[in-house]
């Protein structure tokens, strides 16, 4: 039995590992997020983080700077109406959650 967990261990470890060339798109596309999220380009910032948390899912920053995209795009009263702003702020909460 010992034999196998480590098997199984070493399969997994290997299944879900991320090579360096993802680990180096994922920061790209997190850096990208950041600089998109302080010009106050929300959409384009919810882009590229949706894109890092396609590689990063178990990363907590790429949920909560996304969240804050979200969360900033609901309030903003130019660019949405009512039910968007709803969406966008209830997108928020589940990125935060």
């Amino acid at each position: 039995i010992g034999l196998l967990t480590i098997i199984l261990l070493t399969f997994t470890i290997i299944s879900f590992g991320q090579t360096d060339q993802q680990l180096k798109k994922a920061s790209d596309l997190f850096k990208q997020g950041s600089e998109f999220y302080k010009s106050d380009q929300y959409d384009k910032a919810i882009q590229s983080y949706t894109e890092y948390l396609k590689i990063r899912p178990n990363v907590p920053n790429g949920w909560y700077n996304r969240g804050l995209a979200y969360y900033f795009k609901g309030i903003d009263p130019a660019k949405n109406t009512t039910e968007s702003s709803k969406r966008n702020l209830n997108l928020a909460i589940a990125d935060f959650s």
